[in-house]
């Protein structure tokens, strides 16, 4: 769903339950424009996003709270087990108790079994989906007291 060069906004209605929406912006300074969210409806997915590379950690930050205050899931993926450990660390350090696990760090079963050239090492290969996990915001369950 992605606009002309001029546009900077655009929504693609694919069904009555599919609705592609594109800003050309920081999702934290554009949340507003997508919610309400529903967190047993809406997915958000990241495909080998960096959050855990020191040039872009500081940048990541707004968005990943932003993510993690819809409550909604968080699908993450690595191209290799170095970039998804990165990621993992970062988000373990700056979020671990304003978020939880929905599936653990792992290698994708269905990664794609193509191999390419690292972007920035070309000594080093990388799968775009290699490795997987998920989280959410964290939900406080009610308890009583016995």
């Amino acid at each position: 769903c992605i606009p002309t060069a001029e546009e900077t906004r655009s929504t693609i209605v694919v069904s009555s339950r599919l609705a592609l929406k594109y800003h050309k912006s920081f999702f934290h300074d554009a949340i507003w424009h997508f919610a309400p969210f529903d967190p047993f409806t809406d997915i958000f997915f990241l495909f080998s996003p960096g959050i855990g590379h020191p040039e872009a950690r500081a940048g990541w930050q707004p968005t990943v709270e932003k993510l993690l205050e819809t409550k909604c899931a968080v699908f993450a993926t690595g191209f290799h087990e170095r970039d998804m450990s990165c990621d993992v660390d970062a988000l373990t350090e700056d979020f671990g108790d304003k978020m939880d696990w929905l599936l653990k760090p792992r290698e994708n079963p269905f990664a794609s079994q193509k191999r390419d050239f690292g972007i920035r090492n070309l000594r080093e290969w990388a799968i775009s989906n290699w490795g997987i996990y998920a989280i959410r915001g964290k939900r406080y369950e009610v308890q009583s007291k016995s």
